[in-house]
């Protein structure tokens, strides 16, 4: 590492000359750097080659879910608008498994965001949920559709929702827009 300082404005005393590195002109730090890393900087290059031709590797890899499977569960995703119930840092009640049950029976699929502080991560927030859920009169085997660590969010679905997604009748095509401007009439 080199120190440029411009020499109007430092004047070394004693004290700062002892521990100070010897400063020197940029063009001349800059040259000795570039002559020092040459061999450096050439063995780097071939190490990010070789990391690039790894990701690309990676890139071209069979995913483990098929796209149109993917499609489907992010479709399912965006209908779910938002999380219609909101897990603490307390943790999950009886009341929470109650609302669970009441939101899946009105809307199929329901995002529930989480904070795992309780739980220690979401699977295991998913599986309170589902038995506080059937606590409360829900079918069991209610599905987890998706869970996205970023988000802290679990979707949850009633049994048999993600054959219904498979099958392509879940979820419902969006209803045609219609446009209040084509309804007015001009006098």
């Amino acid at each position: 590492m080199a120190f440029v300082v411009s020499p109007s404005k430092f004047r070394p005393t004693r004290s700062t000359a002892s521990t100070l590195p010897t400063c020197r002109l940029a063009s001349t730090v800059i040259r000795d750097d570039l002559q020092e890393d040459s061999s450096v900087s050439e063995e780097l290059n071939n190490e990010e080659d070789e990391e690039e031709d790894m990701d690309i590797e990676f890139l071209f890899e069979e995913p483990a879910i098929a796209y149109d499977d993917l499609d489907a569960m992010e479709k399912v995703w965006r209908h779910a608008k938002k999380p219609l119930l909101r897990i603490g840092a307390k943790g999950a009640t009886h009341s929470h498994g109650n609302s669970l049950r009441q939101l899946l029976d009105d809307h199929t699929v329901v995002k529930v965001k989480v904070n795992t502080r309780k739980f220690g991560s979401l699977q295991n927030a998913f599986e309170s949920l589902r038995d506080l859920a059937v606590e409360n009169g829900a079918e069991p085997g209610i599905e987890m559709i998706q869970m996205r660590e970023k988000d802290k969010t679990i979707l949850f679905g009633l049994p048999g929702t993600l054959e219904r997604m498979k099958a392509g009748s879940f979820p419902p095509p969006p209803l045609p827009s219609t446009d209040d401007d084509s309804s007015m009439t001009q006098p």
